[in-house]
């Protein structure tokens, strides 16, 4: 009884399901996305025999690709004597060398979600560069630990332990705390547009404003006009930042507050009111002050500082030098009217003296000079 013969393969049925013709490509995604989608649509065909699989892979490479086969010694031979997965070793060092394999490994192990990348698009490259990687990194706990560490950080921290048990329960746990920060986002944002549309709007007419300052024991009120400082007002500017997720505050770039560094010189470890540089500069104005140099500390314009003593000084001095011009010691002291009358050789002042009113202030005048003190 002759053998029974193999069936003839169904190379239609390749294109039907999907197949499409490979003329070569420098793309290796491309080459490894074709090579999947033609494996599993021989295992669907229950196609179990190599060569008859050879055959069929064969049928479907067209230009460059074909003349690539028949350069292939095994190609030759009849029958093949290889089998399907040395078919596929051939064609991947052809298509896909090993510096770009190794470079597509490199890629996957320093794979991480950026900012502004969604749980989704992470997913999806981790899921085309998974076929790169290293074969402890195809299992179920390699898949599951690589795809957590390339989360982002405020992702990770959200989870829960039973939520990084599987790849599959962290990429839905990713999901859900995504979901929840924009719905947050979302609600701050609603809440900001209706705070600024509540906010009272300058259309051009008078605005006034009221302030209340005190003077002495008493208070006066002064109120300004809108028109005296404008028409207009504007926003500030960081009004129009955009509100950080983290601090719930409008800023540009990173969140300092949220990664813990300081806001004046970007170093972790302290907060702004202790940050070195500002205590170093406060330290340098001191010593400047000590040593005498300006500005001292207390100092106002026109030379005089805020000690009494030094102001008492000056004034003493002044004194000296004036009464050494005139020649005598300057006297002022208080008198009668009438004492004042008889004395011709006194100048007294107009000003009355509140304490005792029938007395006034005089001023002694040298004769000689004329010099008033």
């Amino acid at each position: 009884m002759p053998p029974a013969q193999r069936p003839v393969p169904n190379y239609a049925a390749l294109r039907k399901m999907g197949v499409v013709d490979f003329e070569g490509s420098s793309n290796p995604e491309v080459v490894d996305a074709w090579l999947v989608k033609l494996t599993r649509t021989l295992d669907e065909l229950r196609i179990d025999n190599h060569e008859d699989r050879i055959a069929m892979a064969v049928h479907v490479l067209q230009g460059t690709a074909r003349d690539w086969w028949h350069t292939q010694p095994e190609s030759e031979e009849v029958p093949l004597t290889i089998t399907w997965d040395q078919f596929l070793k051939l064609f991947r060092d052809e298509y896909i060398p090993d510096t770009v394999r190794e470079g597509k490994m490199e890629e996957f192990m320093s794979l991480r979600q950026q900012w502004g990348q969604s749980v989704a698009e992470y997913t999806e490259c981790f899921k085309k560069l998974l076929r790169y990687a290293d074969p402890a990194y195809r299992t179920a706990e390699g898949q599951r630990d690589r795809y957590v560490m390339g989360l982002r950080a405020d992702l990770k921290r959200s989870m829960g332990e039973a939520e990084r048990a599987t790849k599959a329960s962290a990429y839905r746990a990713a999901l859900r705390i995504e979901k929840d920060e924009k719905t947050a986002q979302q609600e701050r944002t609603a809440r900001f547009e209706t705070k600024k549309r509540k906010a009272p709007t300058n259309t051009g007419g008078q605005t006034h404003s009221t302030y209340h300052l005190k003077r002495g024991s008493g208070s006066f009120t002064q109120h300004q006009s809108q028109s005296e400082v404008g028409s207009t007002r504007t926003a500030p500017m960081h009004q129009l930042y955009p509100i950080c997720q983290k601090c719930d505050k409008r800023h540009l770039g990173e969140c300092k507050r949220h990664m813990g560094i300081c806001f004046q010189c970007g170093e972790p470890g302290h907060i702004k009111p202790h940050c070195p540089q500002l205590m170093s500069r406060t330290r340098t104005v001191a010593d400047h002050s000590v040593s005498g140099g300006r500005p001292q500390s207390g100092w106002r314009p026109g030379g005089r500082t805020g000690n009494s003593s030094n102001h008492n000084s000056y004034n003493n001095n002044r004194d000296q030098s004036q009464m050494s011009r005139a020649g005598g010691q300057p006297r002022i002291f208080a008198m009668r009217r009438e004492e004042a009358d008889a004395a011709p050789e006194v100048v007294t002042g107009a000003a009355g003296n509140q304490e005792y009113p029938d007395q006034t202030q005089g001023h002694s005048c040298c004769p000689k000079c004329h010099h008033k003190g």
